[in-house]
């Protein structure tokens, strides 16, 4: 906004009427009474309200030029990136190779020295054969009297050990699921599987009930269908009740007939919004149900969705 060149208060009073009226897309014909009365002020309405419609006019015609030094930096960008990613590849690539190369050279290299041991043995004579053959009947009649049990390998020092996945190797998202996980399976080592039970009929009604991603004022924002897709980490179920006043209701996430939270709701008026909320992880990916439980745990309305199609 560029004020006009005067000192007179109500003049710019005037120009800043005429500009806040045309930002807010109104015409002229709001113009205040006090400002219509003045000739002068009026004038100054309308410079401000004209400053306006040429500062839109003029963005419009900047933004129909094409910018071609953002798009170019962009596409510098992308190129650098993609030769500093297939650098990378190929250097883990060739790096892997020499690895599995050194682990494949490893045993000929034994087998190769093993030959060694025979040519520093010395010259076999007959005589020497049948001293040899008398030495082994005499060992083994020794070992018939007392024979030995023969050692065995150590079996742990055989098998290869695997290595451990490198926690700095997931992302941050996958990291939270890890931990998500774990703690759950964790929780989950102390309750029973739940068997499901038949929908009970009961003067409770209810009037909603529907999945979303949150909600805002008692209204349920971005609704999800019986499948919900795999970048949604956290659902809301949305329940209106009737007839149920003055009493507790639960909501149950079942999982695979396994309890995963159960909610208690107190319900404070004749017809009540409540909601619950659980967060989700990639691990839980299948078939869910939300049981609506009355005071006494019995299933009074059943809702099934299927996490990840």
């Amino acid at each position: 906004m560029k004020l006009p060149e005067t000192d007179n208060a109500h003049y710019h009073y005037a120009f800043k009427k005429g500009y806040r009226l045309a930002l807010e897309g109104k015409p002229q014909s709001h113009m205040p009474s006090q400002i219509r009365q003045d000739r002068e002020m009026r004038t100054y309405f309308q410079m401000g309200w004209e400053q306006l419609q040429e500062e839109l006019k003029n963005g419009e015609e900047d933004q129909q030029r094409t910018p071609w030094r953002q798009r170019f930096a962009w596409y510098l960008m992308m190129i650098l990136a993609g030769i500093g990613t297939a650098s990378l590849m190929i250097t883990q690539k060739q790096d892997a190779q020499q690895q599995q190369q050194q682990k494949i050279d490893q045993p000929q290299t034994q087998v190769e020295k093993e030959p060694g041991l025979v040519t520093s043995t010395p010259g076999i004579t007959p005589e020497s054969l049948s001293l040899k053959s008398h030495e082994t009947q005499v060992a083994t009649d020794k070992a018939l009297v007392n024979p030995a049990t023969e050692s065995q390998p150590d079996v742990r020092q055989q098998q290869p050990v695997k290595p451990q996945q490198s926690l700095e190797l997931l992302s941050d998202q996958q990291r939270q699921d890890l931990q998500l996980t774990r703690s759950q399976k964790q929780k989950q080592l102390n309750e029973t599987q739940v068997k499901l039970s038949p929908v009970m009929s009961s003067s409770i009604k209810i009037r909603q009930a529907q999945l979303g991603q949150s909600v805002s004022n008692r209204q349920l924002v971005e609704p999800v269908e019986t499948v919900v897709p795999k970048y949604i980490r956290k659902l809301a179920f949305f329940t209106e009740i009737e007839n149920a006043q003055n009493t507790t209701i639960y909501h149950r996430w079942v999982y695979q007939n396994q309890t995963m939270a159960t909610v208690a709701l107190k319900i404070e008026s004749p017809v009540y919004r409540t909601w619950s909320t659980k967060q989700l992880t990639s691990a839980w990916e299948g078939n869910w149900h939300i049981d609506v439980l009355d005071e006494n745990k019995n299933v009074i309305f059943r809702h099934h969705f299927r996490y990840i199609q």
